[in-house]
């Protein structure tokens, strides 16, 4: 092979860096938003375990769901947390642009088939609050994978930048 061949091939590093990205991507978006969902599933069980059945409501299963994904949020912030110290590569900065993409172009391509106008009918669909049918759907496949790779990412950054003002402080003394 010629030398202008080589240079043209992937390198090992960036296939070290797709491999973890995708990987911290499914972490991320599918793990965290499944996870959370678990975790809410089961801390409803117990709650109507102790207290008995909520005729009123099921408040817990509220910090999972739409629009606001707490517990799934609050997952990927752990996750990205934990993640960075194992990672080997800057993949973690960059994970919240594929679901943002997803979402960007999902908001702009939507057409709408409702009574509400084309952008109040994506809001809706996308970040609106007592959906119903397919506001869920996109809600959990589209704006919580987003969402929570944003946390995620968060999670990532500060948990590479402790670890430098940890080094720091070390360096110091």
């Amino acid at each position: 092979m010629s030398d202008d061949r080589l240079e043209t091939l992937p390198t090992k590093s960036s296939f070290r860096f797709l491999s973890e990205y995708f990987a911290q991507l499914l972490i991320a978006t599918a793990g965290a938003v499944i996870s959370g969902l678990v975790i809410a599933v089961a801390l409803f069980a117990i709650a109507d375990w102790i207290r008995g059945p909520n005729p009123s409501g099921y408040s817990l299963l509220a910090f999972a769901g739409e629009p606001y994904f707490f517990i799934p949020i609050a997952l990927a912030l752990a996750l990205g947390f934990s993640q960075q110290k194992r990672s080997r590569t800057s993949a973690g900065y960059f994970l919240w642009i594929v679901p943002a993409l997803i979402l960007l172009s999902s908001f702009l391509s939507w057409r709408s088939y409702s009574h509400l106008g084309r952008w109040q009918d994506a809001w809706a669909n996308f970040f609106g609050h007592n959906c119903s049918g397919s506001e869920c759907f996109y809600e959990w496949t589209v704006t919580a994978p987003f969402y929570t790779s944003v946390v995620y990412t968060l999670g990532w950054i500060a948990a590479r930048k402790s670890e430098n003002r940890s080094g720091a402080l070390h360096s110091r003394r």
